[in-house]
């Protein structure tokens, strides 16, 4: 599943809107360039709703895919180091958090 095939937008306005951009500014660029992009859920279409989108894949020239939660994180660390450096550390969830990435928690 593709985010461009199941929620290029919610009207044929948008639509033709979004084929004429990425037609004028090729696939995955912008007008202005944004750190963040926020799409909310009604603008997709029914299929691609509740679906948390990875769009990191567009500086490639990809598209974007549902987030694969199940997946180590990406990291340049020497995690068998880390993990070996900082075995008798006290706070071993925060270094969990640097080999594993970090967990956010509700506060209670």
């Amino acid at each position: 599943m593709e985010l461009l095939t199941v929620a290029l937008g919610s009207s044929p306005r948008q639509r033709r809107r979004a084929r004429n951009a990425l037609k004028m500014f090729g696939f995955g660029e912008a007008v202005e360039k944004h750190d963040t992009l926020v799409i909310g859920q009604d603008q997709f279409l029914e299929p691609a709703r509740g679906i948390i989108w990875d769009c990191r894949g567009f500086e490639h020239g990809r598209s974007a895919v549902p987030m694969d939660f199940s997946s180590a994180p990406n990291s340049d660390l020497d995690n068998d180091f880390i993990l070996e450096a900082l075995e008798s550390w006290p706070d071993q969830e925060l270094v969990g958090f640097l080999v594993n990435g970090v967990q956010f928690k509700p506060i209670y």
